[in-house]
């Protein structure tokens, strides 16, 4: 893969369209009302799904998402994932990056340096 951008030049110089900061104003507007409807229906007590995936909301914007857990063939252990990864410049100035997935992980050990 080549880069289209130059090193030191960005690949969004104008930067996030002005609709995008007008929509995300107009949503932080509202969140209060939201929010305040969202705890109305985590209180009704007709709808007791509807009610606990409203606390599910309030708690994920509160506290952030729990992680999930990423398990092997049979539930045991965590999945292994080895890339191994490399890149060379090209005449033109870009990179190109080359992740080629392979069969024997070589398992790294990070040790704290002082």
């Amino acid at each position: 893969m080549i880069s289209r951008w130059s090193k030191g030049q960005s690949g969004n110089p104008l930067g996030r369209p002005k609709k995008w900061r007008e929509i995300t104003a107009l949503a932080q507007s509202h969140s209060v009302e939201a929010l305040e409807r969202i705890v109305e229906i985590m209180r009704n007590k007709r709808s007791p799904k509807t009610a606990l995936r409203a606390c599910e909301l309030i708690l994920d914007r509160a506290f952030g998402r729990v992680p999930l857990a990423v398990t092997g063939e049979g539930g045991e252990g965590p999945v292994k994932i080895a890339y191994e990864v490399s890149w060379r410049h090209s005449d033109e100035g870009g990179v190109t990056l080359d992740l080629s997935p392979k069969k024997e992980p070589l398992l790294l050990e990070a040790e704290e340096i002082e």
